[in-house]
């Protein structure tokens, strides 16, 4: 995938598909090394050249948070009400 960006102009719904295929595997503990490995190709995106690559990183890491961040900000909820309930 990392040799992908740049090179190949459908670079970015490509790892969109396969963000959207891995979805909640991502997200799961143990994955880090997934989560790394989408970074990098993310990393290359951003120290491209072009600043159409750069403005493609950019959508495509909107698109991995929006991703990881619904399941802590649902956790950060339940925290918030949990205690809440015991104060």
């Amino acid at each position: 995938m990392v040799k992908l960006v740049g090179v190949v102009p459908d670079w970015r719904p490509t790892l969109r598909l396969v963000l959207d295929i891995l979805g909640g595997e991502v997200i799961k503990r143990g994955n880090n090394h997934l989560i790394n490995k989408l970074l990098c190709v993310l990393e290359k995106a951003f120290k491209h050249e072009r600043s159409e690559v750069r403005m493609e990183a950019f959508v495509s890491w909107r698109h991995l948070t929006d991703i990881l961040l619904p399941p802590i900000v649902e956790v950060w909820e339940i925290n918030l009400f949990s205690h809440s309930l015991f104060v």
